[in-house]
């Protein structure tokens, strides 16, 4: 059903994807790094699932919750806003953000500790979690992580949006300043078989008048053509779309936007497609053993499988 050039085009665009993906992750990393976006995305997440209101004193268990150890080790913990804080976490543990919060309202008993929220819609919340615990305290704690967790998630997926879209313009500038026409690559894998045709044609079918030298000339001439490097990316000759050719600039910017969306796959799901194809490139059909019958060969490993075991038998 496929034949060795299918595949060979494919590695090939996975390759490109694969190479792309890589840098483009390694740069998005770096400027999520550069820019705390893990940081400030949980601390909003996290003043957004406890109602945090700067301008309500009553209202802030966030930045208390921040300003606990359990949550913010490295903080003094006498920030007064979440300005002032110098260091906020980018993860926070489900359970340690459950025994941080009982702990702050008080750590009496759970009765107690919802009734210092001061926030209506988190009060209900809490009293809807100790009523599902059974009245156990371990229980209640489990179900607050279980809450975060859930909407830790949520936070995940606008984490994840953010990152790429910005995946996806690091990922097409890339392709553009190195110009990965994948388009054009494919093209040039695809035709390699007709080149390698083209070889063995000229190599046997010499001129049958050797008085004429230009015939040579010009198989001479061919099998250059034949043998010179095609380059596949890169602003050189062949990838490089042409500026008077709107054909050519449609082919490459078309090739760049291709390889800026396979970005958004990520790395390692192009590496799992690449080792897959390399699998199924060098696989090819198992030679028959010839003379030997299949059933005398399974019963002499059957045998040899036995006669192994036996030491390894009680009673023998």
């Amino acid at each position: 059903m496929f034949n060795s050039t299918i595949i060979d085009v494919a590695i090939g665009l996975v390759l490109s994807f694969l190479s792309v993906s890589l840098a483009a992750s390694a740069m998005t990393e770096a400027i999520s790094s550069w820019r705390q976006w893990r940081e400030k995305t949980l601390a909003n997440g996290v003043r957004a699932l406890l109602n945090y209101d700067e301008k309500d004193p009553k209202r802030q268990l966030a930045l208390d919750l921040y300003k606990n150890a359990l949550i913010n080790p490295l903080a003094s913990g006498v920030a007064e806003t979440f300005e002032d804080l110098t260091h906020k976490p980018a993860y926070i543990d489900s359970r340690q953000f459950a025994l941080a919060f009982y702990n702050t309202l008080g750590g009496e008993s759970p009765a107690a500790v919802i009734d210092k929220i001061q926030d209506n819609q988190l009060k209900a919340a809490m009293q809807a979690l100790w009523a599902a615990s059974s009245n156990d305290i371990d229980k209640f704690k489990n179900n607050i992580a279980v809450w975060f967790d859930n909407s830790m998630d949520r936070l995940s997926g606008w984490y994840k949006k953010q990152t790429q879209m910005v995946s996806f313009l690091v990922a097409l500038a890339i392709a553009a300043l190195f110009n990965v026409n994948v388009l054009y690559e494919s093209a040039q894998i695809w035709t390699h078989p007709a080149a390698v045709a083209n070889l063995a044609t000229l190599h046997f079918d010499e001129p049958s008048d050797a008085s004429h030298p230009e015939n040579y000339a010009i198989m001479a001439s061919k099998l250059y053509k034949a043998l010179e490097p095609a380059y596949l990316v890169g602003w050189v000759e062949g990838p490089s779309p042409k500026w008077n050719n709107r054909e050519s600039w449609l082919i490459a910017v078309s090739s760049w936007v291709i390889v800026a969306c396979s970005a958004l796959f990520g790395a390692s799901f192009w590496f799992d497609i690449l080792k897959n194809l390399i699998h199924l490139r060098g696989t090819g059909l198992k030679p028959e053993r010839s003379g030997v019958d299949q059933g005398d060969i399974s019963a002499k490993n059957t045998l040899q499988l036995n006669i192994k075991q036996s030491p390894l038998t009680p009673g023998t």
